[in-house]
């Protein structure tokens, strides 16, 4: 199992989610940023990581962000196997 199943089956939720970022090299242009991973809510983990990232090795300064989460299904695993 990957562990964005894992996480999923622990009732984390798919986020989508579209950052801007004001490119490196010249501060006027803006760069978009898109993808989809499986987080936890309310302090949503993977998508802080993602950013930390863009902060830390790509020195990226975010104009915005914007996120949408569809909640997981309430099962667990247990229920899975049973089914």
């Amino acid at each position: 199992m990957t562990a964005g199943f894992v996480s999923w089956l622990q009732g984390g939720g798919l986020i989508t989610t579209e950052s801007l970022c004001f490119l490196p090299h010249n501060k006027t242009l803006l760069q978009s940023f898109a993808g989809q991973t499986v987080d936890t809510a309310p302090k949503f983990p993977a998508l802080h990581a993602f950013l930390d990232h863009g902060r830390q090795e790509i020195e990226a300064v975010i104009h915005s962000i914007r996120a949408a989460c569809i909640a997981a299904p309430a099962r667990s695993l247990a229920n899975l196997k049973n089914s």
